[in-house]
């Protein structure tokens, strides 16, 4: 086995290592977030949310009468709490989906939200390397998911 083969190898363990222990908290913190939905783990989005350098998890969560996205930044400890917004199915209400099967993107937050229609956003921070998360739900615009650094949670805007 070359050098090169032998780093990847050894690589590729030490990430599936730390995933394994990160897992090890992943499931209870989702439980205490909403022991009843139905958590999708198996399609979790992993981008960097905070802008640390470390892949974060977004995750959604089903039940019967609204979805919820949930946020955990790494490295998951003790001390993590899955940041939550909750959607309905209702298009009507403020946080209602056009589709009962919406789809999480990762997005660029390389823009300065004062000099768009969007206007001021709370603890939002411009970044080349963190991720905002956009929600596309059917016809409707779609929910613009984003980092507060200063509150340290997940929020969302949409025009």
């Amino acid at each position: 086995m070359t050098r090169r083969a032998l780093a990847l190898a050894l690589g590729l363990a030490l990430a599936a290592a730390r995933l394994a222990a990160q897992d090890a908290f992943l499931r209870p913190l989702l439980r205490q977030a909403n022991a009843d939905a139905a958590w999708d783990l198996e399609h979790a989005l992993r981008v960097d949310l905070d802008g640390d350098g470390q892949p974060d998890l977004v995750v959604q969560g089903r039940l019967p009468d609204r979805l919820l996205v949930a946020a955990l930044t790494l490295p998951l400890g003790m001390g993590s709490k899955a940041q939550m917004i909750p959607f309905t199915f209702d298009p009507k209400r403020p946080t209602g989906l056009c589709s009962e099967h919406p789809v999480l993107e990762p997005e660029s937050l390389d823009f300065d939200p004062e000099k768009t229609p969007v206007g001021e956003l709370p603890g939002f921070t411009r970044s080349k390397a963190a991720k905002g998360i956009k929600v596309v739900h059917g016809t409707c615009a779609p929910y613009h998911l984003y980092w507060d650094h200063q509150a340290r949670d997940l929020k969302y805007w949409r025009r």
